[in-house]
């Protein structure tokens, strides 16, 4: 549910008289601070940063522009209007905020007759460590993309109608990025924050705790995926902020041999609008998943600016569907002369696209790369999720990578991804099989952390840590299957499954 659900707007209490200004954030904080002590007797430093995480996660309770509570976000004031600012406040101001807080613990059970301020000497530097961790986890689902993810003024959603808080009332039919997240599969996002929270203030000093402790958050998201699709470890799990942030990986892994390299993509129109330049290792938004300002179209540094992307159409231009012999002939001829100029060709195959289609022929793919051994990467775009887990696991044992996203059929929050790589893919990172082994493009330390990427020497020049949403990913613990029908193949039928799940944004 989201993190304002059941709450009563109109509630008072001591800390409303330091923020009158917005009535349901005293509702807010207790909601948060019975949900971190649950139930148990702290430390007063413990019970400290609880309480500034627990009036942080109230001042950043959504995204931007987001109603709450029937009525228009209205910002903080006085001492506690620096908890919803993106960097941690001066020493002084946060003890300010302490002494204005300090009374609420009184209405929490388990704080009571806990000095919260006795615990005041060590917050400020724990506040610095942890600060972008510590929004509610409604804001932290919206962080750490491109624009696309931007709310838009007055309601918070971004341009494609859709927010990081689950709207149940809303009836989700968009086959694209139009998706909010499930009820359950954000209550297990929340939970994961709160652990991840309580196990922050807990290990505070030891720094190295604290960055074991993200670090296993994230570990744990590629783990779950690795088991659900077959992967055969988390190590051969990428995290992304987006589908399309996997095509970027994709091609970088691909260029690792040395070659420059031609992508050959099929309905180019039916996969992600940014897909075509991603492949090319090009900017594809405005602002990196990292949140620098770039130049769109503009090539990411380090990349190759002769990879080439090759669109083959999959309809003909009065929309009709193309023969699968007729798609895969095409993709055939491109292979055919980028291989005879020493090129390296990454194949995307489409299940499926936008519209139902899956391109190329899967047999008429194998078959090339049987022609062409060792000259064809193969890249299935499973964004859409519309197959099974376990023909994920198929792909991968065919030396196929994939790429899938916890958004749309998963009813995760938008754009999250991930890239499942087979061994030989994994293996380039690691500088091992045949040919030359170049590294990463530098440019890639401004859409990826080394932590979403598997640990290997080609990975050494992304830079340390995760970004908010991958550390707080959760994911339903006991998914609720539903098995629809799907067409029938030969005397057979197959099911999709449908379930709830939250994976990295970032």
């Amino acid at each position: 549910m989201p993190d304002t659900a059941g709450l009563d707007a109109t509630a008072t209490g001591g800390v409303e008289g330091a923020c009158h200004t917005f009535p349901s954030f005293n509702a807010l904080l207790l909601r948060e601070l019975e949900a971190l002590f649950a139930g148990a007797v702290v430390l007063p430093a413990i019970a400290a940063r609880y309480l500034i995480a627990a009036a942080r996660a109230a001042a950043c309770t959504t995204p931007p522009g987001l109603a709450v509570a029937d009525g228009a976000v209205v910002p903080l004031a006085g001492p506690l209007a620096c908890l919803a600012e993106p960097f941690a406040p001066p020493p002084g101001t946060l003890d300010a905020c302490l002494m204005a807080l300090a009374p609420v613990l009184a209405q929490v059970p388990a704080s009571r007759g806990v000095d919260a301020l006795a615990g005041a000497e060590t917050l400020h530097p724990w506040a610095c460590a942890v600060w972008d961790l510590l929004p509610s986890t409604a804001r932290i689902l919206a962080s750490g993309g491109d624009e696309r993810l931007d709310g838009q003024a007055g309601n918070g959603l971004n341009r494609y109608g859709v927010g990081s808080l689950p709207r149940p009332e809303v009836l989700a039919f968009a086959s694209s990025t139009a998706s909010d997240p499930s009820p359950r599969g954000f209550a297990a996002a929340r939970a994961a924050r709160l652990a991840l929270v309580r196990a922050l203030a807990r290990d505070w000093p030891d720094k190295a705790a604290m960055a074991a402790t993200v670090a296993a958050t994230v570990m744990e998201t590629k783990a779950f995926l690795a088991g659900f699709f077959g992967v055969d470890s988390p190590d051969h799990v990428i995290l992304a902020a987006s589908g399309t942030d996997c095509a970027m990986a994709a091609t970088a892994v691909c260029a690792l041999r040395g070659s420059p390299v031609t992508i050959v993509l099929p309905g180019a129109e039916e996969t992600g609008s940014g897909v075509p330049q991603a492949a090319r290792g090009r900017h594809f938004a405005s602002r990196t998943a990292h949140g620098v300002a770039v130049e769109k179209d503009g090539v990411v540094e380090g990349f190759s600016p002769r990879t080439v992307c090759v669109p083959v159409a999959v309809r003909e231009a009065d929309g009709a569907r193309r023969t699968a012999r007729d798609v895969l002939a095409d993709c055939t001829v491109h292979i055919e002369q980028a291989i005879r100029m020493g090129r390296r060709v990454l194949l995307y195959v489409l299940d499926v696209s936008k519209t139902g289609l899956v391109m190329p022929d899967i047999a008429g793919v194998e078959a090339l790369c049987q022609r062409f051994p060792g000259q064809v990467d193969v890249l299935v775009d499973g964004c859409q999720a519309r197959f099974l887990p376990e023909q994920a696991g198929a792909f991968l044992r065919r030396g196929w990578a994939v790429m899938v996203t916890g958004s749309k059929f998963y009813a995760g929050p938008t754009f999250c991804g991930a890239l499942l790589l087979p061994r030989r893919w994994r293996a380039r990172l690691a500088g091992e099989g045949e040919g030359q082994h170049a590294g990463l493009p530098p440019g890639l330390a401004d859409y990826a952390w080394r932590t979403e990427w598997p640990a290997a020497p080609a990975t050494a020049c992304l830079p340390k840590g995760s970004m908010p949403g991958c550390s707080c990913a959760g994911r339903e613990p006991a998914p609720k299957w539903r098995l629809l029908p799907q067409p029938r193949s030969g005397s057979g039928s197959t099911g999709s499954t449908c379930f709830c799940l939250v994976w990295p944004r970032r």
